[in-house]
């Protein structure tokens, strides 16, 4: 959520494909994979619980709660915004990766908005169990 409350402004992150930390996922979820395809297999992995919410993910979060930190972080639970952060690329990389938008998946019962292109998916991506259909 990225906005006061009352005012709907988030970014839901259903999934993600790690490349470090894998072996520290993997003792997360007891070695079952997928280890981070869909939300509780990805609060699982990253070790996401409930009094992580409303924790900011920038970089800008980050150093204000790392700064505020005492360095001790709820039993199971990341650090506020520290731990876990969104980072921007290095200068001269491309911000924003090659994406796919598809329709929403699994929000049957939201009226027309199950057909609003609300997915986004990043393209050449590993392979996904889930059952959708990517478009080319």
């Amino acid at each position: 959520v990225a906005a006061p409350e009352g005012t709907p402004h988030a970014v839901l992150i259903r999934s993600i494909e790690p490349i470090a930390g894998i072996e520290l996922m993997a003792e997360r979820r007891k070695g079952t994979v997928p280890y981070a395809e869909g939300p509780g297999r990805l609060c699982q992995a990253l070790s996401i619980t409930g009094a992580d919410n409303g924790t900011g993910l920038t970089e800008e979060c980050r150093a204000e709660a790392y700064r505020a930190s005492s360095g001790a972080a709820p039993e199971g639970s990341v650090r506020a915004g520290y731990d876990i952060f969104v980072a921007y690329p290095p200068e001269g990389m491309d911000r924003r990766p090659p994406y796919l938008v598809t329709k929403r998946v699994g929000v049957g019962n939201s009226g027309e908005a199950k057909h609003y292109p609300w997915r986004f998916v990043v393209k050449g991506t590993g392979p996904s169990k889930m059952k959708v259909d990517y478009p080319e």
